[in-house]
């Protein structure tokens, strides 16, 4: 997770978000995994929708480590389907955030302590956008 913020954040989400989960006092997920593609990230099907200088994010993502319990989620989704690998942007979503909503911890074998849960993106206006890449 810190390669994302550190390499793509904007300075205010670095001072906003690097302090915390260098100490520990935030939880981080990177939501990357969906429904229908798995982790090939040539299918996602999150969308990102340009709305003036902020974004419109959408979809599911499953099978995500710290999922349920996760402070800050890096989300990938796609904003063009015509530019490929380059139509994909990284969002930070923030618990609390309206349409982010968390679904069923899912069961698995072994590393109890860290959850793995499905996540839903329903017209949620993440923070500020981290580069396009």
């Amino acid at each position: 997770m810190a390669p994302y913020l550190v390499d793509l954040g904007t300075q205010e989400q670095k001072e906003r978000w690097l302090p915390g989960f260098c100490s520990g006092d935030i939880i981080t997920a990177i939501a990357m995994t969906e429904p229908s593609g798995g982790s090939d990230l040539a299918a996602l099907q999150n969308t990102a929708v340009r709305d003036g200088d902020d974004w419109i994010l959408n979809g599911s993502k499953t099978f995500i480590t710290n999922g349920y319990q996760a402070d800050l989620v890096v989300v990938a989704a796609r904003t063009s389907s015509e530019k490929g690998a380059k139509g994909i942007l990284l969002l930070g979503v923030e618990a609390g955030m309206p349409g982010f909503q968390r679904g069923r911890k899912l069961d698995k074998v072994g590393q109890q302590e860290s959850d793995t849960a499905e996540l839903f993106f329903t017209d949620v206006h993440p923070a500020r956008h981290q580069s396009d890449r």
